[in-house]
């Protein structure tokens, strides 16, 4: 999961150098990382064993829709609670989650 990882690494960049140039640099490392995860999680749905891939891929769009809905939410919901500061650390967390939890999840279905 080298492209989450990526995005993690990108995300704390950002959060902390605080100039603009780093920022900039953080977001566009974060987003090359985020970009390439749903090939290649397309790609996993449809080579899952005992689940033909149309069902997959399915359900791997659904989960995307899903998170896409969700994640701003949970983020603004963490902002206004506490602040920015608190908020988007939020992301670097889920990535690193994934970063961690996808190879073992991957090996789980044998993929």
């Amino acid at each position: 999961m080298a492209s989450v990882s990526l995005a993690c690494a990108g995300m704390v960049l950002t959060l902390v150098l605080p100039n603009a140039a780093a920022t900039l640099f953080g977001f566009t490392l974060m987003g090359l990382g985020l970009a390439n995860m749903i090939p290649v999680l397309f790609a996993a749905a449809a080579s899952v064993k005992g689940i033909h891939a149309a069902e997959g891929l399915a359900h791997v769009a659904g989960l995307a829709y899903f998170g896409l809905l969700l994640g701003p939410v949970i983020i603004g919901a963490v902002t206004q609670a506490t602040n920015l500061s608190i908020g988007l650390p939020v992301v670097a967390l889920c990535a690193a989650a994934i970063a961690v939890a996808g190879p073992k999840l991957l090996q789980r279905l044998k993929i």
